[in-house]
């Protein structure tokens, strides 16, 4: 990856001036979140903050340890506002819904019942969560009737040209139910099951949820997400791109040293990064660049092993293609 893909570094002046303005603000920055005065973790953010990913590794033990038994979690879970802020977005089905928390009709995540391996898949699920980088497709909810999802937006906006693509930083592409009956039990059809199910197919689906709900019950670092997200990282990335090459930049100094190495580019095709920081930040000109179909954002490490084509994982299988043709 490069650390000066404005090319900043070339052109000694832009160099000189960048440094000079970037590198002091970074060192202030810094010095004001090592005395916590600017916050050193994503904390108490509703969604991707360390609650919600406690909340989403619990449920993934849950699933792991008792898959078909009901959900008893978040009857454990606290009320107070973070949590229930993160529940209301990932799962209102409407703007009316999230601005009510539910009284507008849906009622709330906790008003429905769930086997465990079913409220993990109602949290992170592609055609259940609506957040798109949280996302994968690992199945289909079953045992109850569903209702359509347009908070925050639709699935199918993604299909406006151009605007659509950025659309998918909200909730992704594809299209996302609620469950409507309080009454049932609703259960789980795996990545492998979801033939005839209106809303999905089973190219979008490319995650079994029994990996997913292991390697989140085993707990870092092989849970996906850093509970207590550095944000010391953004700093650093910022720095580093707006042209601080003083104080802790000074070593990040081989800037161009990418474009002269083999690079392999894996983009997630139901994922919004190859057109947000994908045109940002473009790949080398001698790039082998690869899409994964019907992959979301995590699925790029999370697929299952054998997709429902019958074909090995993309990631795993175009990663040892080009770590070969190095040989």
């Amino acid at each position: 990856m490069s650390s000066d893909p404005a090319a900043i570094q070339n052109t000694p002046f832009l160099h000189d001036l960048t440094n000079a303005i970037i590198s002091p603000v970074n060192d202030v920055l810094k010095a004001t979140q090592n005395i916590g005065v600017l916050p050193r973790t994503l904390g108490s953010t509703p969604v991707i903050g360390t609650k919600a990913f406690l909340l989403y590794r619990l449920a993934g033990l849950a699933a792991h340890l008792d898959p078909d038994g009901e959900s008893q979690l978040l009857a454990h879970i606290p009320r107070d506002p973070e949590m229930d802020t993160t529940l209301n977005f990932l799962f209102a089905p409407t703007w009316a819904d999230f601005a009510t928390n539910g009284a507008a009709g849906s009622g709330t995540m906790r008003d429905y019942r769930f086997t465990n391996t079913a409220l993990l898949g109602e949290l992170l699920d592609n055609n259940s969560c609506n957040f798109e980088l949280l996302q994968q497709g690992m199945g289909a909810l079953d045992g109850g009737p569903v209702r359509p999802k347009s908070f925050p937006n639709p699935g199918d906006a993604t299909q406006i040209p151009i605007l659509g693509n950025y659309l998918r930083l909200s909730a992704g592409p594809q299209d996302r139910v609620a469950p409507s009956d309080r009454s049932v039990l609703y259960t789980w059809r795996n990545y492998d099951n979801v033939q005839g199910v209106p809303y999905t197919s089973p190219g979008h689906e490319v995650a079994d949820i029994r990996d997913v709900a292991r390697q989140l019950a085993a707990g870092a670092p092989y849970a996906y997400w850093e509970t207590y997200f550095p944000l010391r990282v953004v700093l650093d990335i910022a720095a580093g791109y707006g042209g601080a090459r003083t104080g802790d930049m000074g070593d990040l100094r081989y800037h161009g040293m990418e474009r002269t190495k083999p690079n392999l580019v894996l983009w997630a095709g139901d994922s919004v990064v190859q057109f947000g920081p994908g045109l940002v930040f473009p790949v080398p000109p001698t790039a082998v660049v690869q899409t994964l179909p019907g992959y979301n954002h995590v699925d790029t490490i999370g697929a299952a092993a054998v997709q429902n084509n019958g074909l090995t994982d993309y990631s795993g299988r175009y990663l040892a293609e080009f770590l070969r043709s190095l040989g």
